[in-house]
């Protein structure tokens, strides 16, 4: 039913008539809000009428609620986004975003280097640093896009652009090249195609989505499953292709997945209406108005350039890689807490702190995992298929589960002992590779197919995502009105940075231990202390961030409200969390009086004028 409807004209998408209505946005949603409820109405209409008086609807059709049923949700889908769109969700997310990504950003990049060009473990960690800059960039990429339009458009044209880019760097890999230099330029070229792509389309749907606010998340939850679905398809593939040395073939494979979104966007799936001549020149009124978001987008892809540039060219010095990221990292906090809201500053520091802290030496651990018995005598010696499909299977089970488990148990806990928990269970997963590599699962009759399972996959992935998720939560109550967008590019620009960061201190941290495989010279014996280290010690150093970046109220709190005032953020808000009964304002710098929060508690006035209403 909705991809039928993707070749109705573009007058009569609903996609499109929302960009193009001369209606206000209140009234676009007033309209949309109407429109919900008569289709609401008439499913129940036709229901038998005993099921009707006792609030059941048949389960297809309906559901106990208006989005439960498959047809509803489909016809939902249609009538308030229009067929076009759901097409271009469906190649973004399913082709590109979920079926590329593990070829371009995983499991892919790691066994083309490994594999087929034969690099070190410590070399293949500075190239998958430079590789993946481009996520760490996104929000340079938004502000870029929003204030140079290309041929007339913000989003149409850069997406077409960026696929062009994405589908000659598959096209380049599978046609096989030795250099590690030039793999890693085509690697960056399809992170650049997913990472603007991701950016650009997630900005439209979401902007789409507020002028029909009772549809819930129904787009988000069509956008997650196709992402999630394709994902476990990739995984099924890449595994066994590459324990059959079908490395190359894998691209031949990925490539037309990253051309197809051209044509979806060319032919109008993607409702964006190309600008006037006189607006189709740079927008410097736009860049003036939002100067510290833009800064400081700015200073982050700097930041990330410079730390490509380390990466590839000084990998062997560790002085020069460890001195490089704690630079970058203190510039960008300092200009975090200067440019943002100081409570939105705060919150973003603590993820980016908890993101880099885990000091990642993945790259390692999989060549440990991954060695024969000539590099590590006894050791897992895992197939290709069972370290990326097995697990990749259950590594997405156990994500949807920690996802789950968050709603479940989490929803209505405080901030700062959610994160404790996510941080610690993240700790122990690491405990696991340390028992794997000393050999004590053996000792106590546990296969080391088991213990990698339920350590390093299942309970680092629940960790994880029980840990993205209130991260989101906290940036979205701490959201200033209006630049909603913006501030979700910066913050995945700096998580993904902080990752980053991660990778770089963990290349420095297996220079300093002297670990690496690299052909018959595997030398292994520190990467014992290095796990605890860098897996367990180190990201623990988060848990004191907490008291100092992260307020201390519930999830299901109110949430402050934000708004602009002469060029600066002014934040005032009402707080009711445990600890303060007062009603807070967040100091951000701007033109008004405001009440600003000291030390997470107590509040001191200053002739402030009333607090905004709430959002």
């Amino acid at each position: 039913m909705v991809l039928f409807a993707a070749l109705l004209p573009r007058a009569d998408d609903p996609g499109w008539k929302m960009i193009t209505s001369s209606l206000t946005r209140e009234q676009q949603i007033d309209e949309g809000d109407q429109q919900f409820e008569r289709r609401q109405d008439a499913y129940k209409y036709n229901e038998p009428a005993e099921l009707r008086a006792k609030g059941k609807y048949h389960p297809i059709r309906l559901g106990k609620k208006f989005t439960g049923g498959v047809r509803a949700y489909f016809t939902l889908l249609r009538e308030n986004f229009g067929g076009r769109f759901m097409v271009m969700l469906f190649s973004v997310y399913f082709g590109l975003k979920g079926f590329v990504t593990p070829f371009g950003a995983g499991a892919g990049l790691m066994f083309y280097f490994r594999n087929y060009i034969g690099v070190s473990a410590t070399d293949l960690q500075a190239f998958t640093v430079a590789s993946m800059a481009p996520w760490s960039m996104k929000a340079l990429f938004g502000a870029f896009a929003d204030a140079v339009p290309l041929f007339g458009f913000h989003k149409r044209s850069y997406i077409i652009a960026m696929s062009l880019a994405g589908g000659i760097g598959c096209f380049l890999l599978a046609l096989g090249t030795k250099s590690p230099k030039m793999a890693t330029a085509m690697f960056f070229l399809i992170n650049l195609q997913i990472s603007v792509t991701d950016l650009l389309t997630e900005g439209k749907y979401a902007e789409l989505m507020a002028f029909r606010p009772k549809t819930g998340g129904a787009i988000v939850s069509w956008v997650w499953n196709w992402y999630q679905f394709a994902g476990l398809v990739s995984i099924l593939v890449i595994g066994p292709m590459v324990d059959h040395g079908l490395v190359l073939a894998m691209f031949w494979i990925a490539m037309p997945f990253a051309f197809q979104v051209i044509f979806p966007t060319w032919f109008g799936c993607f409702p964006e209406i190309r600008q006037p001549t006189l607006k189709k020149w740079v927008k410097w009124d736009l860049i003036y108005e939002k100067w510290n978001f833009f800064l400081l987008a700015v200073l982050m892809g700097i930041g990330s350039i410079i730390l490509t540039i380390v990466n590839v060219e000084y990998s062997d010095n560790w002085h020069v890689i460890l001195g490089v990221a704690l630079s970058v990292s203190f510039v960008l906090c300092v200009a975090s807490m200067l440019l943002l809201p100081r409570m939105l500053g705060k919150a973003i520091i603590y993820l980016f702190s908890s993101s880099a802290l885990y000091v990642n030496i993945s790259s390692a651990l999989s060549y440990y995992y991954l060695a024969d018995n000539d590099c590590v005598e006894n050791g897992p010696n895992f197939s290709a298929t069972y370290f990326t499909t097995v697990v990749g299977v259950f590594g997405a089970i156990a994500g949807m589960a920690g996802v789950a488990l968050f709603y479940s148990v989490m929803n209505e806990w405080h901030f700062r002992p959610t994160f404790w928990v996510t941080i610690v269970l993240r700790c122990v997963a690491g405990i696991f590779d340390f028992v794997i590599v000393k050999r004590y699962n053996r000792d106590v009759g546990i296969s080391d197919h088991v213990a990698y399972m339920m350590g390093s996959n299942i309970i680092w992935q629940v960790a994880y995502m029980m840990e993205f998720m209130p991260g989101v939560v906290l940036i979205s109550k701490l959201c200033p009105e209006d630049v909603e967008a913006t501030v979700y590019a910066l913050l995945a620009g700096f998580s993904n940075f902080g990752g980053a960061i991660a990778q770089t201190l963990g290349l420095a941290m297996l220079e300093i231990f002297k670990v690496d495989f690299e052909g018959d010279n595997c030398s292994y014996g520190s990467l014992p202390l290095l796990i605890i280290l860098c897996n367990t010690l180190i990201p623990l150093l988060a848990i004191p961030l907490t008291f100092v970046l992260v307020p201390n109220m519930k999830l299901t709190d109110k949430s402050p409200s934000f708004k602009t005032k002469g060029g600066g953020y002014n934040a005032v808000a009402d707080y009711d969390g445990e600890d303060s009964e007062a009603e807070v304002g967040l100091l951000a710098g701007g033109g008004e009086e405001e009440i600003e929060l000291d030390d997470w508690g107590s509040t001191n006035r200053t002739n402030s004028d009333e607090l905004d209403s709430e959002i």
